[in-house]
């Protein structure tokens, strides 16, 4: 299956001439997606689509096979413990380590994204600020998918209800190249007061 693309919503246009009004989040009010295509792939469901109450939409950079953005909505029907201990690590901005990710692994696998697999290895973690939005950003390699990967987790809202999810992935050898575009999205990122 060929992938099928469509303007980014900044650009405002979809090839039929439908306008495009929504970025993935309602809470963001602007996001530079020039490069990035929304897409629609075999390997994930479609743009805009539902799986498990979760929302997606699926971005891709048309010049560089196998790069894709995802955004999900995560509904927090956890253990209220992994709530508490996510909150407690979007409290601050910090290195984040192996035992504090552990306290979340329910939040962060999920759909086949496993970060703490035992086959897989964390890169990198911690929280930073998305445009005064605490954000965890894990860089991991999937080793069975042979990708490298940033799975970024914001409470937007800040009731620890529903996390938005960014997940960045990039086959190994293009990873490096394809993250500079990805980092330009979070750069770019505007959230509505």
């Amino acid at each position: 299956m060929q992938n099928s693309y469509r303007l980014a919503p900044e650009l405002g246009y979809s090839p039929t001439g439908a306008a495009l009004s929504k970025y993935p989040f309602a809470q963001i009010k602007f996001m530079r997606l020039i490069v990035w295509r929304e897409c629609e792939t075999p390997a994930k469901p479609k743009a805009k689509s539902t799986l498990a109450g979760q929302f997606f939409q699926s971005f891709c950079l048309p010049f560089m096979k196998g790069v894709f953005m995802d955004f999900c909505l995560k509904d927090a029907t956890v253990e209220p413990r992994s709530t508490w201990a996510m909150g407690q690590i979007l409290s601050h901005p910090h290195v984040v380590g192996e035992k504090e990710l552990h306290a979340v692994e329910e939040i962060l696998t999920d759909r086949g994204v496993a970060p703490l697999d035992p086959d897989n290895s964390i890169d990198h973690a911690q929280v930073g600020d998305l445009d005064g939005t605490p954000a965890l950003a894990i860089e991991w390699t999937d080793t069975f998918r042979g990708c490298k990967r940033i799975s970024v987790y914001m409470d937007c809202q800040r009731t620890g209800k529903t996390l938005q999810v960014i997940h960045f992935s990039a086959p190994l050898e293009s990873f490096d190249m394809a993250k500079k575009y990805f980092s330009e999205v979070l750069r770019s990122l505007q959230w509505y007061d």
